[in-house]
């Protein structure tokens, strides 16, 4: 009986693979629009000509799961993308006497504004909002009661995506957790490597659905043609 168990389980396993790598390939629309599926993972591509609106080609990158003849859309979680490489540093700085000072290091080249909420232990005091310009980066001046922080940021230009009457922009970025101020220091510096132009710039989708069709994949209205090439 183990040995039927383990047999039915190996064949489902097999199946499932070959299923997953018919769906690998590159589908065209005839609006020019192009999906990339490799492996498990979903790429939607526009290739941009003359002048550029977005700071990447790929507007969204998802897992995929397939159900029968449709396959499930799902982007990564936008706080675990925000934070990939992120590092606080805290030190003490004995040429700041009556302030805490706060850097933020971006890789954005747009305009970028950052919401800054500063806590005094339990209790929260006035919210700020900071503008900044890729060439000036951003240095925030805090008083010392501060002991933690947390923010928002967002660009202050974004081309927003609308589909069906829903907001498919990542118009923000707000980690859970805030930052807690040790003891003895007065400069923080965060850095956030991932937080760049096309952060803002790629689709947030979840619980979205394509429709496989022998070679036809359907999805948002539109058909893509897999390439035989």
């Amino acid at each position: 009986m183990k040995k039927i168990i383990l047999l039915s389980f190996a064949v489902s396993c097999i199946l499932g693979l070959s299923a997953q790598s018919q769906l690998n390939g590159s589908y065209f629309s005839e609006s020019g629009l192009r999906i990339t599926i490799c492996n498990d993972k979903f790429y939607y591509i526009l290739e941009q000509c003359g002048p550029v609106a977005f700071a990447t080609d790929t507007l969204a990158q998802c897992t995929l799961q397939q159900i029968d003849d449709f396959i499930e859309l799902n982007s990564e979680n936008i706080i675990e993308t925000g934070q990939r490489g992120e590092s606080v540093i805290q030190q003490l700085d004995k040429t700041i006497i009556d302030s805490i000072m706060v850097s933020f290091v971006l890789s954005c080249k747009r305009d970028m504004e950052i919401e800054l909420l500063p806590w005094k232990h339990s209790m929260p005091l006035t919210t700020n909002i900071y503008k900044t310009s890729s060439s000036e980066g951003l240095l925030i001046k805090l008083p010392l009661e501060v002991t933690s922080f947390s923010y928002i940021i967002r660009p202050q230009n974004l081309v927003l995506s609308l589909y069906d009457g829903v907001l498919h922009s990542i118009v923000s970025y707000s980690p859970a957790k805030g930052i807690a101020i040790k003891e003895g220091c007065n400069r923080v510096s965060v850095h956030l490597p991932a937080i760049d132009d096309a952060f803002f710039d790629r689709e947030y989708i979840v619980g979205e659905y394509a429709r496989m069709r022998g070679d036809t994949l359907t999805w948002r209205g539109q058909d893509f043609i897999k390439d035989k090439f």
